[in-house]
């Protein structure tokens, strides 16, 4: 994922995402010691998760300016959502009023997983497509950028996996599945700023000359 940064760039990429894997860790441990851990989630937790995807958000900015890139600019605004989402969770609630309207699991013929998780589904199935639609759709010129598009889009997908697919599992399943949701997303969102912040440094690395050469 990262073997094709500079060094410095690598060494960086690791660092964060060791550091950030360990206050996952660290501010789960805080949650459960104060009673607050609930199916991996707590309110600590989603905040935390709130700010990693903000600071990617951030640093995609960052390197959407240096390079003078709109596809770097485009996971910008999809780390932004996130961020948003993960404080707003405003899927939810429009999930819950369209499962008001049709009963998923009956049109599906699913009865163990509730209508409102399927339309949580359907909600993020349909965002994610168009979030995808848009980030691929913006030419690059930039080898750095191309790379960095199908890592961030693979990570996006497990992100997704996880947000949707193991919530419509959990649904039906519970047990452990719930947690499994949870810890998967947060992982995987360390792991994108960890990328991400070894990607600004890969950008910064590259000559003023050549980032022109290098923009969108």
């Amino acid at each position: 994922m990262i073997a094709r940064f500079p060094r410095l760039a690598r060494d960086v990429a690791t660092f964060v995402v060791v550091a950030v894997l360990l206050l996952d860790v660290l501010m789960t441990g805080i949650e459960w010691q104060l009673g607050s851990l609930a199916e991996g989630r707590g309110p600590l937790l989603d905040v935390w998760d709130a700010v990693k995807a903000g600071l990617a958000a951030a640093l995609m900015v960052a390197v959407a300016v240096r390079l003078r890139a709109v596809g770097a600019a485009a996971f910008a605004v999809v780390f932004g959502l996130i961020a948003f989402q993960d404080q707003v969770a405003w899927h939810g609630r429009a999930a819950a009023a369209l499962a008001e309207r049709i009963d998923f699991s009956r049109l599906l013929r699913l009865a163990a997983v509730g209508s409102e998780a399927w339309g949580e589904f359907l909600i993020l199935a349909v965002l994610a497509l168009l979030g995808g639609v848009v980030v691929w759709m913006v030419p690059t010129s930039s080898d750095l950028l191309r790379r960095a598009r199908r890592v961030l889009t693979a990570l996006l997908a497990l992100l997704f996996g996880f947000a949707v697919l193991a919530d419509l599992v959990s649904a039906a399943a519970g047990g452990w599945w719930p947690m499994v949701e949870e810890t998967g997303e947060r992982f995987v969102l360390s792991a994108a700023l960890g990328y991400v912040s070894g990607l600004l440094v890969a950008a910064v690395q590259i000559p003023t000359s050549r980032a022109r050469r290098q923009r969108r």
